[in-house]
């Protein structure tokens, strides 16, 4: 299913690693409909520091069709960014509004990493890890395969809030 998503991405992230702060569902948009949604990002960061966090456990989340193996992420900066995101989409200036895409919200928000995901009756079963302090430099704004980045301040010192495609 594609969608608009937004993502916080670790410094030292491995592979896809990220964090989903917002997903917007199967928006039906192209890749050059991704521009409202980069505002939102900009608008979402600006000025912002880059949130910390600690992978503190591990967890399974039932799926419609499987399992999701994750890690779950203790910061209150990302909570204080997921409420701001909500705020922006709630106020008067939503450049979102014109689109009509409603942040998907079919559950409460838990900051996770998603490990690995398992279909069908299979149960993956969890396996212990070490805690891990993490520290996330960008916002992601992504659509499918196709992603812009949007970088903290500090992260790029060249230009505040770089955009790197």
């Amino acid at each position: 299913m594609a969608g608009i998503a937004l993502m916080l991405i670790p410094e030292d992230a491995v592979g896809d690693e990220h964090l989903t702060l917002g997903f917007f569902g199967d928006t039906g948009a192209a890749v050059q409909g991704m521009k409202p949604y980069v505002e939102l990002g900009l608008k979402l960061i600006a000025f912002e520091f880059a949130p910390t966090g600690k992978v503190n456990g591990v967890g399974i989340f039932n799926l419609p069709d499987g399992y999701a193996s994750v890690q779950l992420v203790d910061s209150i900066e990302v909570e204080y960014l997921r409420a701001k995101l909500q705020r922006v989409l709630q106020g008067d200036g939503n450049i979102l509004a014109p689109v009509n895409t409603p942040l998907k919200s079919e559950h409460g928000f838990i900051p996770h990493m998603t490990m690995a995901i398992f279909s069908g009756e299979e149960y993956p079963g969890v396996a212990p890890i070490e805690g891990r302090d993490l520290k996330f430099d960008r916002l992601r704004v992504g659509f499918g395969d196709k992603y812009t980045d949007l970088w903290f301040e500090g992260f790029n010192p060249n230009v505040q809030h770089a955009i790197r495609r």
